[in-house]
């Protein structure tokens, strides 16, 4: 069975808002550095033409991508910079930023934010002692946000501080960018965005035992190109652990109709020391699902749906770890009719070095295996329903090839 790309009524805007000054409150006044235009970026549909209306769209039905996620126009966005270079805090409630570029982690801390055709690029990689988020929406209770058509890239960091950027993130400039996640927190809604060269498209925790009207929508977004390196003393095996989606504690979750990856390529994967992602997907798992921390109610992870995705490259397509002890069922989750794209030979774990190989920068070796494209424990089969294996077209229709097999994930 085929499945095409559907044609959908357009339109066009007839006027582009600007955003008033003092509409922005920052741990530091931000500096308004003027308007400049998206930096060339290739997902940006021209402004003279018809686009798609991305309301019409039905998840399931198509993968995202250029044309179908990020901001919609070319052309000029306000630039808001934290002095610091780190914090941009948003106080003022009930108001929508259009077309602004935010240099800084953004942390909404009012009521009724709405972020549409922005461009988040994340606090200034040299002034922080630790990664930061491109946007932080975390705490007790935490406000919800609305994030539509709009783009996470912190590489122009690079730029701005005068080097050249990396053709992706195989660059050693492109270092600096290294363990930065788009999202860090929850209760917000993201639709037709892009996510690109961060270590976790979205990290999702949350830390309050009232979840009562907590909730985390993600549909219909690209996320991709997840930013890679090894060499590193930390983690232990000295890579980065990328991810997608990658859970930690909280509920009400809902994952429907995003691209979570892209074309693996094994070539910067394989190579040691000062690896890199040379292909578009995450080098560890589309989706990271794991009881985390302990079995306190607050960190259960309850009320997850996953449904109509598509997953592509990757270790592991989706990782889900049973914990007996930490006593979560995940009876209240449930993961249907996603499509996993075929596996390739060669897809197999990045590095199988040893720890001293490491220290002494041998090369390391990979498997021939395409390892897995759904990994868990049979304790947790019931939440599975209708997940298949795809080939994807050149014009970007996909086929069905069948029901994904599921490999048994040990128990803990």
């Amino acid at each position: 069975m085929s499945r095409r790309f559907r044609p959908f009524i357009t339109w066009s805007l007839v006027a582009v808002f600007s955003l008033s000054a003092g509409c922005i409150a920052a741990d530091e006044e931000p500096s308004a550095v003027g308007n400049v235009s998206i930096d060339g970026e290739a997902n940006a549909a021209s402004g003279a033409a018809e686009v798609i209306d991305r309301t019409a769209l039905v998840p399931g039905t198509y993968l995202p991508g250029p044309t179908t996620t990020g901001p919609i126009w070319t052309g000029a966005f306000e630039q808001m910079e934290a002095n610091s270079g780190t914090t941009i805090r948003l106080t003022t409630p009930n108001i929508t930023y259009k077309r602004v570029e935010f240099w800084g982690t953004v942390v909404p801390k009012a009521r009724g934010i709405k972020f549409d055709e922005c461009i988040f690029r994340g606090p200034d990689p040299s002034k922080l002692p630790e990664p930061r988020a491109l946007l932080t929406n975390y705490g007790d209770n935490p406000p919800h946000i609305v994030i539509e058509n709009s783009l996470f890239d912190p590489e122009a960091w690079i730029t701005k501080r005068g080097r050249s950027a990396p053709a992706h993130n195989g660059n050693p400039a492109g270092q600096l960018l290294q363990s930065q996640p788009a999202l860090h927190g929850g209760n917000f809604t993201l639709r037709w965005s892009e996510i690109r060269n961060v270590e976790d498209g979205v990290n999702y925790v949350g830390r309050t035992a009232d979840w009562t009207n907590q909730q985390t929508t993600v549909e219909m977004n690209w996320i991709h190109a997840g930013e890679y390196k090894n060499g590193t003393d930390t983690p232990s095996d000295g890579r980065t652990h990328n991810d997608a989606f990658q859970f930690n504690a909280g509920r009400n979750v809902v994952l429907r109709g995003n691209l979570l990856g892209g074309p693996r390529d094994m070539v910067g994967y394989r190579t040691w020391p000062n690896g890199y992602n040379s292909g578009d997907d995450y080098s560890n798992a589309s989706i990271m699902l794991k009881q985390e921390v302990d079995d306190s109610d607050m960190r259960k992870l309850a009320n997850i749906l996953i449904e109509d995705n598509f997953f592509w490259g990757a270790v592991a397509g989706l990782n889900h770890h049973y914990v007996a002890s930490r006593k979560n069922d995940f009876a209240t989750t449930t993961i249907r009719d996603n499509f996993f794209v075929e596996r390739q030979m060669g897809w197999g774990n990045p590095l199988t070095a040893s720890e001293d190989d490491h220290k002494v920068g041998v090369e390391a070796q990979a498997r021939p295996s395409a390892d897995w494209y759904i990994v868990r424990s049979p304790e947790i089969k019931s939440t599975y329903q209708n997940n298949r294996i795809i080939t994807v077209n050149e014009d970007g229709s996909f086929v069905v090839r069948g029901e994904v097999p599921i490999s048994r994930g040990s128990s803990s």
